[in-house]
């Protein structure tokens, strides 16, 4: 699993959304109301995008479906994105198999197991 890290929003940037300041992790966009999935992901209908919020931080994650319709390729990511005072974190293991991410929903689902100390 790769994680990326980035300053280009940060928990600020979520609880006072604006259109014109874009919000998007690389695996999931924040419209002011909702999380969701990319635009070329879709969400899986038995695994919604789970938010779990505390006051300095945010932990998004979920199961996506992508497809890219120009190279037809179709796959399966788990994701999660951390959201903290000064930016964020984002991480996802993809699979054209959706069992084979069983494990790591199974394992990141359990609880918070990333904590933030500023």
């Amino acid at each position: 699993m790769r994680i990326d890290f980035g300053t280009n929003f940060d928990l600020e940037s979520v609880k006072k959304h604006r259109h014109s300041s874009p919000v998007d992790s690389g695996f999931f966009t924040y419209d002011g109301t909702d999380w969701r999935g990319e635009p070329d992901t879709l969400s899986d209908p038995e695994n919604e995008i789970r938010v779990i919020e505390d006051n300095d931080s945010q932990l998004i994650s979920g199961l996506l479906h992508r497809a890219d319709p120009n190279s037809k390729v179709k796959d399966y990511c788990y994701a999660l994105t951390f959201v903290y005072d000064t930016g964020y974190a984002t991480a996802g293991v993809c699979s054209v198999r959706k069992d084979r991410l069983k494990p790591w929903q199974d394992l990141l689902t359990q609880g918070a197991i990333i904590h933030y100390k500023p």
